[in-house]
C-alpha cells in the first residue's frame, strides 16, 4: 500500500464516519447529521449481530492456523468476527442516505463509502465476500429507511 493508502487505512480503521461527515460539512451539504448518527449506529447493532451469528475468523487468523505468514496491516476495530464487513455496511448505508439528500453529488460520496469498505480488504483484516456482504446489507437497510420514511 501506498503511504496515502496506509494513512486512509488507519484513518478508516477508527472513524470513517467523521470522514464522511468533514466530506459533507465542506461541502456545504444540508444533511441530518443526528440521523445519520443514528442509522449509522444501528446499522453497527444488525452487523454485529450478523457477525457473531456467522462467527467467520479474521484472514489473520485463518493464516495463522494454517502456519501461512500473513501481514495484515494493525486494526483497532477488527477484533469481532469478519463476516459481514460493518466498515462496508455502515459507510454504504450513510453514503446512500446522503446521496438521496444530494444527488448532484452521488458519486463521490458512494466512492468514499467504496474506499473505506476497500481500505478493510488492504488492511487484510476482511475478506472480499466479506466487503460484498457489508454492500449489500447497506443497500437493504437503506432500501428499508427509504419505505419508512
Amino acid at each position: 500500500a501506498s503511504p496515502e493508502d496506509k494513512h486512509k487505512m488507519v484513518e478508516y480503521d477508527r472513524a470513517f464516519s467523521d470522514d464522511m461527515i468533514r466530506y459533507c460539512l465542506r461541502a456545504g451539504y444540508d444533511v441530518d447529521y443526528k440521523m445519520l448518527n443514528k442509522i449509522n449506529h444501528e446499522c453497527a447493532a444488525i452487523v454485529h449481530q450478523l457477525k457473531f451469528k456467522y462467527n467467520r475468523p479474521r484472514p489473520i487468523q485463518i493464516a495463522n492456523k494454517l502456519k501461512i505468514t500473513f501481514n495484515a496491516y494493525p486494526s483497532v476495530t477488527g477484533v469481532t468476527p469478519s463476516y459481514p464487513s460493518g466498515h462496508s455496511a455502515q459507510s454504504r448505508l450513510m453514503a446512500l442516505y446522503i446521496a438521496e439528500n444530494e444527488p448532484g453529488h452521488r458519486d463521490e460520496i458512494i466512492n468514499i463509502a467504496e474506499e473505506v469498505g476497500l481500505s478493510r480488504l488492504k488492511m487484510g483484516v476482511h475478506f472480499p465476500s466479506d466487503h460484498e456482504a457489508g454492500v449489500s446489507i447497506g443497500d437493504q437497510l437503506f432500501e428499508r429507511l427509504k419505505g419508512n420514511s
